[in-house]
């Protein structure tokens, strides 16, 4: 759902005497743990922002020049097909801003996305005030778990992410297991992942429900991932009251 979101000069120091030997000072701290802080956050910011079933596709996320998988925006509309749900448009001329999407009725959804379709409903269609992913390319990699590419905007910046995981069907929701992550070359200590995982759970699934969507089954399926459960019938663009 779319939001709309003087000083003076310093004193000079005084200069030491002739032979005058400063006193030994302990060596400046090392900077790795603010690195690792940093790369922490960055994924949780990742993890908040996953949608829908494919929220725990949620995989590796190296250098995103060469990404594994190739899609484009042609891929969000096969997905959708698969779904038989039509993506709503906006008013012409209209400020995406001043408008949230509201979705309506619930019917059965199942469908088999390709690592194509996944990347895309993840990378297109987003807003930027909400949504920091600037691309993801996401490989399934069998069973429940894949791997991905992405650039995450964190703290005004790009950030190259690496993260892998899997995830199971649970109370019509997603039970999530981070395995590892990685950004911008600092990987993110263990303990900090399933604090994420919770957290994605906490945030994700109540956003689910909200749009009409449960997921029954969530498994591999030959190449693909299979979603069964229910999907929004309908969607369409409101004015932010």
């Amino acid at each position: 759902m779319d939001t709309n979101t003087v000083y003076a000069d310093p004193a000079q120091p005084p200069v030491p005497s002739p032979g005058y030997a400063p006193p030994a000072q302990a060596p400046a701290p090392k900077k790795k743990g603010k690195g690792c802080l940093i790369a922490a956050l960055v994924v949780a910011v990742l993890l908040l922002c996953s949608c829908a079933g494919v929220a725990v596709l949620v995989g590796v996320l190296l250098k995103p020049e060469e990404p594994a998988v190739v899609y484009s925006d042609a891929d969000f509309d096969t997905a959708l097909a698969k779904m038989q749900v039509t993506w709503p448009e906006l008013p012409e001329g209209a400020d995406p801003a001043d408008y949230e999407r509201v979705y309506s009725g619930q019917k059965p959804m199942d469908v088999v996305l390709t690592s194509a379709e996944v990347s895309a409903m993840m990378s297109y269609r987003h807003n930027a005030t909400y949504w920091p992913i600037k691309s993801m390319a996401v490989e399934l990699t069998g069973g429940n778990s894949a791997t991905a590419t992405a650039v995450v905007q964190y703290a005004g910046r790009d950030w190259p992410v690496t993260a892998s995981g899997s995830g199971t069907a649970a109370a019509g929701g997603l039970d999530l297991t981070i395995d590892s992550a990685n950004v911008a070359g600092f990987d993110v200590p263990a303990q900090y992942l399933p604090y994420g995982a919770e957290f994605l759970e906490r945030m994700i699934n109540p956003r689910l429900a909200r749009a009409g969507i449960t997921i029954e089954t969530l498994e591999g399926a030959g190449d693909g991932i299979r979603l069964a459960g229910t999907m929004w019938e309908t969607a369409e663009y409101v004015p932010v009251q």
